[in-house]
């Protein structure tokens, strides 16, 4: 299925191009991050990563736990309830990539990570987020509201009301389970 998402600024679509690495649709999986060597290829096409870095079968675990995490944060933006297990997988990866908060010369200040290979790779993943949030953009981010589908998009409704990546294919697969599960129940009545 081809979902349309609305473009974010750059860094923020690496965030969201990353959670989109695995695409669920009705109990399919298709996951882009199947070995070390993918997750390398990945980070490395957006210079998260210096090519040749090692990619460990423990890194990329835990860039997929983190990935799921982000998911869920950006499900929290679509209604859902905080996963407070993924806000704490969230906050020791950004331990992890010692995040820090920082000043330039020009004036501007800057969150970056510390840390090099795979850990600061997600660092910057996340202190791109921790950013969006503090500018509002964040808030845009949402995993779609179909739990068979959950892709995250960007919500460039003038309101922030889409709940679908898209209404042709997840928002009418969702009006019409609704529609069926209120005639059930009309029907048990």
């Amino acid at each position: 299925m081809a979902h349309y998402s609305y473009p974010a600024a750059p860094d923020l679509e690496t965030v969201r191009d990353f959670v989109n690495t695995v695409h669920y649709e009705q109990g399919e999986v298709d996951e882009q991050l199947a070995t070390p060597e993918a997750l390398a290829a990945f980070l490395a096409e957006r210079g998260l990563l210096a090519g040749g870095t090692s990619v460990k079968p423990a890194d990329l675990r835990r860039a997929l736990d983190v990935r799921e995490a982000l998911r869920a944060l950006a499900g929290a933006n679509n209604g859902e309830p905080v996963d407070p297990e993924a806000v704490e997988l969230l906050n020791r990866t950004a331990a992890r990539a010692r995040l820090a908060a920082g000043f330039g010369t020009d004036g501007s200040s800057q969150i970056a990570p510390a840390a090099a290979g795979v850990d600061g790779a997600l660092g910057s993943m996340l202190a791109t987020v921790l950013r969006a949030m503090g500018e509002g953009t964040w808030s845009r981010m949402k995993a779609c509201g179909n739990p068979d589908c959950r892709w995250v998009f960007n919500d460039a409704s003038k309101n922030q009301s889409a709940r679908w990546c898209e209404m042709a294919s997840c928002g009418n697969r969702m009006k019409a389970r609704r529609f069926r599960e209120r005639a059930r129940q009309a029907a048990e009545r």
